[in-house]
C-alpha cells in the first residue's frame, strides 16, 4: 500500500482494482442526513439496540466507522475539500435577485412561499452560522425574539459542541435591509400569513411534496443547496459555492472584524 503510486492524490483514475471510498466529510454529511430523516420519522435519541429503539444513523457502529474512516484517510493524506466562502456583498446579489422575483405579480402561491422562505434561510444561515440542515430542523416553539429587535434560536446541533451542549444563536437587525436576516424572517412570516400558512407550530422553514403543497416537513440541507444553485445559475454567477459556503463566509468575516477564535468556534460550532 505505502508504494502505491497514486496514494493520497486527488482525481486519479485509476484501472487497478483498489476499493475506494467517498470522503469521511461526504460520508459524515450523509450521516448527518440520515438522523435528520429518522429524527423527522419519530426516530429520536440515542440508539439502543437491545431494545430497537432511538435513532439507527446515532448508534455505536455508525460512529465506530466514520472515525475508522476518518484515520485512515487523514493517515494517506486524503482530506475534504474545503467550501469557498460566500461573504456579505455576494448575499447582497442573491438577495436583490430573488426579491426581484418575489415582487412579480405572476408568482403566487407555492411559488412566493418558496422565495420568500429560501430569502429568510440564506441569511440566517450566513448570519448564524448554522448549517443547512440543523436549520432546516429548527421549530417555531424554539425561537424567541429580543426586546433589543433581535431573534435566539436554541436547538440540538446534530454534530454536536465539544462539551455536548445544545446550539444556541441570536441574529439582530443588520442595517442593510437586503441582507437582514430579522427583517427576512418578518417578510416570510408576512408571506405565510398572507397564504393562510399556520407556521405558529411545527417547522420553521417547510418543504414542498411532488405536488406542490406546502407540507410541515423540516426542509433538508440537499433541498437548501439545489435552491442555492438554483439561483446562481440564473444569475450567471456560480463560482463553486455552496450551503457550507456561507457557514465559512460568516465565521471569516467574524475572524476579520475581530472577534476572538473562542468567540467564532462557540457561534458557528
Amino acid at each position: 500500500m505505502q508504494g502505491y503510486s497514486n496514494l493520497g492524490k486527488r482525481g486519479v483514475n485509476s484501472s487497478c482494482s483498489c476499493p475506494t471510498h467517498l470522503t469521511y466529510g461526504t460520508i459524515d454529511l450523509h450521516i448527518r442526513k440520515l438522523r435528520a430523516i429518522f429524527h423527522s420519522a419519530g426516530r429520536q435519541g440515542e440508539w439502543q439496540s437491545a431494545l430497537y429503539l432511538g435513532n439507527p444513523a446515532s448508534s455505536d457502529e455508525v460512529k465506530s466507522y466514520l472515525k475508522a474512516v476518518t484515520a485512515e484517510q487523514i493517515k494517506v493524506g486524503k482530506t475534504p475539500k474545503q467550501a469557498v466562502p460566500l461573504f456579505l456583498p455576494k448575499l447582497h446579489t442573491i438577495s436583490r435577485h430573488i426579491n426581484s422575483k418575489i415582487t412579480v405579480p405572476e408568482n403566487k402561491g407555492t411559488d412566493l412561499y418558496v422565495l420568500a422562505r429560501d430569502q429568510a434561510v440564506l441569511k440566517v444561515l450566513f448570519f448564524g452560522g448554522d448549517r443547512g440542515s440543523d436549520l432546516g430542523m429548527v421549530k417555531t416553539s424554539e425561537i424567541l425574539r429580543f426586546p433589543s429587535d433581535g431573534l435566539l434560536f436554541n436547538h440540538v446541533w446534530w454534530k454536536s459542541l465539544q462539551d455536548g451542549s445544545s446550539n444556541m444563536f441570536g441574529i439582530r437587525r443588520y442595517p442593510n435591509p437586503y441582507v437582514c436576516p430579522v427583517a427576512a424572517i418578518e417578510s416570510y412570516v408576512a408571506v405565510c400569513q398572507k397564504l393562510e400558512i399556520d407556521i405558529s407550530r411545527g417547522y420553521l422553514f417547510r418543504t414542498t411534496n411532488s405536488e406542490g403543497d406546502i407540507v410541515d416537513k423540516p426542509l433538508v440541507g440537499n433541498t437548501i443547496q439545489q435552491r442555492l444553485k438554483h439561483y446562481f445559475k440564473e444569475m450567471n454567477a456560480d463560482e463553486g459555492e455552496s450551503v457550507h459556503s456561507l457557514r465559512a463566509g460568516c465565521a471569516i468575516t467574524l475572524a476579520l472584524s475581530g472577534a476572538q477564535l473562542a468567540d467564532v468556534m462557540g457561534h458557528v460550532g
